[in-house]
């Protein structure tokens, strides 16, 4: 008895029996499936609901907000209509005549509370009822609006007419004002206004949401400008400007927005703008329409759920009915069990049991049966391949020797090629610093000669004569800056460097004051940062301030009010990853903060697709006849910047402006801000 028992436990231990991890597994699959499906179903139907609800809250916020501009589009054409009749501006009209008017305008709809006739004084002389006739209401803001065209008021309460009207909603009268000046002749005679009684708005509401009662608890907000809620559920009074579906409406969207309300509740809210209509032009009110996201997804989670019940039970099923079906699948796997654990403990000459059929156990029996077979061929075939291994293991090692050798040769060959560079590049600056000396002489001459020419003979030479005089000094005068700006460019690339703090804030300012020394009648306003320093050598730092100045100088001056601006912009270093003891160290040094320094303008500006040529020698992005130059000075920049180990790039837009920024000192690659 005791036997069977354990035998029984055996059979249904998942640790001791495949029959029971098989059922367990297929259920728990099936399990695993539906749980997922149901999941997923509750997902999708969410999602379809939450997008079918949104849509209809949204086109429902969008119908209340587009009756309201047509409401009160036609009460404003009504006073306008009315304020424009002759009975209303003739002074030979009764005031029983014009009364009569304007009850016929209140009759014909209903919810206008007050209607009355002011003259130019703000004394009311006619009005619905009588009420407020005699009374002084040019304090009031419709008749002072009103003096002066056309006005429609946002909703107020009831002030002087909150005790006379009659008040069957015991709720506090709230008015929408509607004004129209009245005229004779032309000439205005009076101020026509009207109240419009704000229950009209809640009438539009219910006319909208009582055809829709299959969708329970929905609220509707309408709301001023300000956020401040005009109708809509007593809790919700106040101002509620800071939700995101009131700003998108604000812009002028019309769509939904799941969000978390004041009481802390998630809604559906659908909203849009009013935005007038026709003649209109609108207040600025705003419609919500909003509903509960328990009550609007409570289908999806009925249905999540209905699924996942099945799907368990679905579970069970297969899995109970897995394990009554296994057997025919254990019992072959079992005997090849027993017959590879034989194997494994020695015994070669076992047979692995044949099993008929074409299944997969099949299949099994008959692969096992053939690999016994082939086992000693492949570990034969295994040694040989082990032995060829080795042999190319030796000739790679052979060959990463051969590589190492021959990397090291070619280091050698880099570093002689560029002792040999560095070499040809002082010989050229050399060459260049000699050959601009030289060129000097001869054209002092020419320039002399064509001065004393100019001065002393222009009177005998025709037109065309001094206009060849003329063009021969100016070109002389151009080829003598050329050499000024070719023998700064190898001075400033043969100086020795001496580095000191300078204070490039007087720098600028100095060289801005002799700029407008120089051209004192043009209008240039200056922004240059204080207290801007930098460790650099003096004279080259000054050519670069100079130079860049100089193009802002002479870029702007087509400008009727130019502006050149310097500054500085911090940049954090990057962080280096470090290990150990030297991570530790390092983390007690503070780097300093990279500075980017640059000078921005409001002129020509340059095509940003030919940035690439800015800094190269001779190279002009406009013509001689617009702006006067070499094409030398920024590439003479660049090179002073290269020098103390910096940067230099340029933004800009064509007829906008440019911008041109600089480090110094400064190896580490970053990305160029925008």
């Amino acid at each position: 008895m005791l036997k069977h028992l354990q035998r029984l436990h055996m059979s249904i231990n998942p640790r001791h029996s495949l029959r029971t991890r098989l059922g367990l597994a297929v259920g728990g699959v099936a399990l695993a499936l539906l749980i997922l499906l149901s999941l997923l179903v509750g997902y999708v139907t969410k999602q379809q609901l939450e997008a079918d609800t949104g849509r209809f809250l949204s086109e429902l916020a969008y119908q209340m907000a587009d009756k309201l501009d047509r409401g009160m589009f036609e009460r404003y054409r009504d006073i306008q209509i009315v304020a424009s009749l002759e009975t209303l501006g003739n002074p030979n009209s009764t005031l029983d005549t014009k009364r009569a008017l304007l009850e016929k305008l209140q009759n014909t709809y209903t919810d206008y509370a007050w209607i009355g006739l002011a003259n130019l004084e703000g004394k009311v002389i006619v009005s619905t009822g009588k009420i407020l006739q005699g009374k002084n209401v040019s304090k009031r803001p419709w008749f002072i609006h009103g003096q002066k065209s056309s006005y429609v008021g946002d909703v107020h309460d009831a002030l002087l007419l909150a005790k006379i009207l009659p008040n069957s909603t015991g709720e506090p009268m709230r008015f929408v004002d509607i004004t129209a000046v009245v005229t004779d002749q032309d000439k205005p005679v009076g101020v026509l206004g009207a109240h419009l009684n704000w229950v009209w708005a809640k009438k539009v509401q219910d006319s909208l949401l009582q055809s829709r009662q299959k969708y329970a608890n929905i609220e509707m907000l309408v709301l001023n400008k300000n956020g401040d809620v005009l109708m809509g559920p007593p809790s919700n009074k106040g101002k509620l400007s800071e939700l995101e579906s009131f700003q998108a409406a604000r812009r002028g969207k019309n769509n939904y927005l799941i969000e978390t309300w004041y009481d802390r509740n998630n809604y559906v809210t659908g909203f849009a703008p009013s935005v007038g209509y026709l003649s209109y032009p609108g207040l600025g009110w705003v419609v919500l329409v909003r509903q509960k996201t328990d009550i609007a997804f409570a289908p999806a989670r009925s249905l999540q759920r209905k699924v996942l019940i099945w799907g368990v039970v679905f579970g069970l099923v297969s899995g109970t009915l897995s394990w009554l079906l296994t057997n025919r699948i254990v019992n072959p796997i079992l005997a090849i069990t027993v017959a590879t654990h034989r194997i494994r403990s020695g015994d070669v000459k076992v047979k692995i049991p044949m099993v008929r059929g074409q299944d997969e156990v099949a299949i099994l029996s008959a692969f096992l049966s053939y690999l016994m077979t082939s086992l000693e061929n492949h570990q034969a075939e295994l040694n040989a391949l082990n032995e060829q291994l080795q042999q190319d293991i030796t000739a790679r090692q052979q060959a990463e020797a051969e590589v190492r050798t021959l990397n090291e040769e070619l280091e050698v060959r880099v570093q002689q090629r560029t002792m040999h560079l560095e070499a040809a590049n002082k010989e050229l600056e050399a060459f260049s610093y000699s050959a601009s000396h030289d060129l000097r002489a001869p054209l002092n001459r020419i320039h002399n000669f064509s001065q004393i020419l100019m001065e002393d003979y222009a009177n005998q030479l025709d037109t065309v004569g001094k206009d060849c005089l003329a063009r021969i000094f100016a070109s002389s005068q151009q080829m003598e800056q050329l050499i000024e700006s070719l023998l700064q460019l190898a001075q400033v690339s043969r100086s020795e460097m001496h580095y000191q703090k300078v204070d490039l804030s007087d720098m600028v300012q100095a060289i801005a004051t002799n700029l407008q020394k120089a051209e004192p009648h043009r209008q240039v306003e200056f922004s240059i940062a204080n207290d801007v320093t930098a460790y650099a050598d003096a004279w080259l730092i000054h050519c670069v301030l100079e130079n860049l100045l100089g193009n802002a100088w002479k870029y702007t001056r087509k400008q009727s009010q130019a502006e050149i601006e310097f500054g500085v912009l911090l940049r954090k270093p990057k962080k280096h990853k470090n290990t150990g003891e030297s991570q530790n160290s390092k983390s007690k040094i503070q780097a300093p903060k990279s500075m980017i320094y640059f000078f921005r303008d409001n002129g020509a500006g340059f095509d940003i697709r030919s940035s690439h040529q800015l800094f190269k020698p001779f190279k002009r992005l406009h013509s001689a006849s617009e702006f006067e130059g070499n094409g030398i000075g920024l590439a003479t920049v660049q090179q002073i910047i290269h020098r103390h180990k910096g940067q230099i790039w340029a933004q800009g837009k064509l007829g906008q402006g440019a911008t041109f920024y600089f480090t110094l000192n400064d190896e580490e690659n970053f990305s160029i801000p925008n």
